[in-house]
């Protein structure tokens, strides 16, 4: 009990001390704590599935563009499981999401986001089934949900025997309930799970839309599996083209690794390292202000250790309560700590993208408790090292054998700081620079005003009556139908042309469709106005036209399509339809009468609620059974990069914090600075130094700090975003500019936290001073 009394009583004999440490390291704790969460999710993704070491994504990566992706036919998995011992077992998944109603009530539809999956799926997923069948999919046209998704659809009544229809046609019986999937996991917001599809293109080897995961028991060797599979004979003739050149390459990529490494996986790991360096930045920062603090209040707490030697404490037992202080200061601001963090989730709940507990992430929090315990007890070896060595007779006269005020430590930790923040300022800027660029950047066609409703069997069938009632509104000046929109096109297919295979995305549209868009047709001809004229006709995009070297024989070429041969009557410019994450793939757009999905529609801009109101009211009145679902196209082409501007935004929360350690920091030393410095201001004013002087006396050190730490923080700041900036397909410069505003935000926070107290110091009493000490 004394000697905790004793370790509060020297907490206390250094108040000011304290509380600048305090601060800091609280507000510096709150964000490690978020971004470590964030953290612990981004890494261990997936880790959910018992399975996940065993269970492998088959990617195919194709040569010619240098691009892996996840998309391949159906009867691939059962292929290789027949012929490849090791694979003990397979699961084929594809996305099947859309509009889903309740069968005896039309009118209430949901938006769900579910998967198909074979039977094996409980075998190779985790899946805590909670209610009903614990074997779900051995039946056709069942259907699974998550627990929030089956509260969402019934309530509180049981879904289990509830039939839902998709796209208000096809029956799905509920046949069980799962708790809901941890948000660390690649089947993003998965709303449910639905039986295997039974339709006769599922089966087809030109349909590549489908995922194949891969069961291998442990011990298992990946790159011999790989081998195998490049070795079977239906894989061999599609790997290589008609002149014996290598066109593609089957690759199994570990599932723990799918968040990174794949197309579904959909994590940035140039961001998510960002976040890690940044964490762990900002405990430097706040340890780097305790160090500061310690060194400074050396003077203040030498007496009370020379005390203690003289009766009889070992250099043990000093560093022992060092430490114990230490730990009782880092344990009242980690509380403090998770007190501010539990405030941010609670004011900003959607700071990840996604909402957490932080109750559920017990083991992180106490991991990085001890952590900086850990730290803390590093640093505090320094200071009490240098208590330890001041002999006690000098140390009761409060004589120290070195200098606060002008060790090198009061120079070089102040500089590290600032060149950590101003890292962390040039990296912020450039992070929302490439999000605004990507997010701006010329996709080869106009987002804006573009309202997109989704069509219904009724309004297909009278698609032109549809239309023109539509258009008797005038703020709305054009339309065309497509089964897609930028950001979403969905159809993959593979093709053998001129005796190659061939993969490219498959985009049906209407004879307006490309002139809507204003895509620009570089060879040939657009579509004719006359659709039957050129129905099932095909436009290819420049990316598929140089990968498969049908440069200057494009015009004419005949393409296999869906029960017919169509041929190729023009190029468009590629456009930017997918992520701009990723570069531009092989694409055609396909003349249909049929596959109308949905209608583009773009508005004047003006009254645009008396637009979507007119609209809401002319598809009321050809589709009773359905409600309407419409969106706008540039927020749903915005919704690809919320990931990203979350991360920047976490990016940007720490660097705020990270100014806020600097200057707390800064603040804390020109305090020190000029406790120490009052005999000398005294005398330099009774001389005649006016409080201007005496104010750029105090200051200069601290802007000179400043600078030095900006001379070797821009060119590191330069290197590392030149190094972040190679993970991106498209990519903004780094510009002078930013370096520009770093140098001002950084001296502009050096010198608000400076002038203020040296002010203070300048304007104090020369007598009073004098009489100082």
């Amino acid at each position: 009990m004394n000697y905790f009394k004793s370790i509060l009583t020297g907490l206390r004999s250094t108040g000011r001390t304290t509380a600048f440490n305090l601060v800091g390291l609280s507000i510096s704790f709150a964000v490690f704590m978020l971004l470590a969460v964030y953290l612990f999710n981004e890494y261990t993704y997936d880790s959910y599935n018992k399975r996940a070491d065993q269970l492998y994504l088959l990617e195919s990566h194709e040569i010619s563009r240098d691009l892996q992706h996840p998309f391949l036919p159906n009867p691939i998995g059962d292929l290789l499981e027949s012929n490849i011992p090791e694979i003990q077992s397979h699961c084929t998944l594809k996305s099947w999401g859309g509009t889903y109603s309740i069968k005896d009530y039309p009118d209430k539809t949901y938006g769900l986001n579910l998967y198909t999956a074979d039977s094996t799926f409980t075998e190779l997923f985790t899946l805590n089934i909670v209610k009903g069948n614990r074997s779900p999919f051995q039946q056709k046209n069942t259907i699974v949900l998550s627990e929030s998704c089956a509260e969402k659809i019934f309530g509180e009544a049981d879904p289990i025997g509830q039939v839902l229809m998709r796209g208000f046609k096809e029956p799905a019986t509920v046949t069980a309930v799962y708790e809901d999937l941890p948000v660390n996991n690649s089947l993003h917001n998965l709303d449910g799970i639905c039986s295997f599809i039974d339709y006769n293109w599922v089966n087809d080897w030109s349909e590549w839309s489908f995922f194949t995961y891969l069961y291998l028991p442990p011990n298992v060797d990946k790159a011999v599996v790989e081998k195998k599979i490049s070795e079977i004979k239906e894989i061999k003739e599609k790997s290589f083209d008609s002149n014996g050149n290598l066109i593609r390459t089957l690759h199994l990529t570990a599932m723990p690794d799918v968040r990174f490494n794949s197309m579904i996986g959909r994590g940035n790991e140039k961001l998510a390292q960002t976040l890690l360096v940044v964490a762990f930045l900002l405990i430097i920062m706040a340890f780097v202000n305790f160090l500061n603090f310690s060194i400074a209040s050396l003077p203040k707490k030498v007496k009370a250790i020379s005390l203690r030697k003289i009766s009889g404490a070992s250099n043990h037992e000093i560093f022992l309560q060092g430490f114990a202080d230490t730990a009782l200061l880092i344990s009242i601001a980690y509380v403090v700590g998770i007190g501010i963090a539990l405030t941010i989730l609670k004011i900003y709940p959607d700071v990840y993208g996604y909402a957490i507990v932080l109750s559920d992430y017990k083991l992180v929090l106490f991991l990085s408790y001890l952590l900086l315990l850990l730290i803390g007890a590093v640093v505090t070896f320094f200071p009490t090292r240098l208590l330890l060595v001041i002999e006690p007779a000098l140390g009761l006269k409060s004589i120290v054998p070195f200098s606060v005020k002008s060790g090198k430590s009061r120079h070089i930790l102040p500089v590290l700081q600032y060149v950590v923040a101003a890292v962390l300022i040039a990296g912020v800027v450039l992070i929302n620079k490439q999000i605004d660029y990507v997010k701006n950047y010329d996709l080869g066609f106009d987002k804006e005003n573009i309202l997109v409703v989704s069509t219904t069997g009724n309004i297909r069938k009278q698609e032109q009556a549809f239309v023109n009632e539509l258009l008797k509104s005038p703020n709305i000046t054009d339309y065309a139908f497509s089964q897609f929109v930028p950001g979403g096109v969905g159809m993959g297919w593979g093709r053998e042309v001129d005796g190659k295979d061939v993969n490219f995305k498959s985009w049906p549209v209407d004879e307006r469709y490309m002139d809507f868009m204003d895509f620009e047709i570089i060879e040939g001809r657009p579509f004719s106005s006359n659709i039957k004229a050129d129905e099932n006709k095909f436009i290819f995009n420049e990316a598929a036209v140089k990968t498969f070297g049908w440069e200057g024989e494009v015009i004419g070429k005949q393409i296999p399509g869906m029960g017919f041969q169509g041929e190729i009557v023009g190029v468009v410019k590629d456009m930017k339809y997918a992520s701009l994450y990723d570069e531009v793939e092989p694409m055609c757009f396909w003349l249909t009468t049929e596959r109308h999905n949905k209608i583009s529609l773009r508005i004047s801009g003006e009254n645009v609620s008396q637009t979507i109101k007119h609209v809401k009211q002319v598809y009321s009145s050809f589709e009773t059974n359905y409600p309407i679902d419409y969106a706008f196209l540039d927020k749903d082409l915005d919704m690809q990069y919320k990931q990203s501007e979350k991360q920047a935004e976490l990016i940007s929360f720490a660097c705020i914090v990270a100014i806020i350690i600097a200057a707390i920091g800064t603040l804390g030393m020109v305090i020190f600075s000029c406790e120490y410095r009052i005999k000398e201001v005294g005398i330099r004013k009774t001389n005649g130094a006016s409080v201007v002087e005496i104010v750029q006396l105090i200051n200069r050190s601290f802007v000179i700090q400043t600078i030095i730490a900006l001379v070797i923080a821009c060119p590191v700041a330069w290197y590392v975003m030149q190094q972040w900036l190679e993970g991106f397909a498209y990519k903004t410069e780094v510009s002078w500019w930013i370096f520009a505003l770093t140098a001002i935000v950084t001296l502009s926070i050096t010198l608000m936290t400076v002038s203020w107290q040296s002010w203070r110091a300048a304007r104090r009493n020369p007598v009073e001073a004098l009489r100082y000490e």
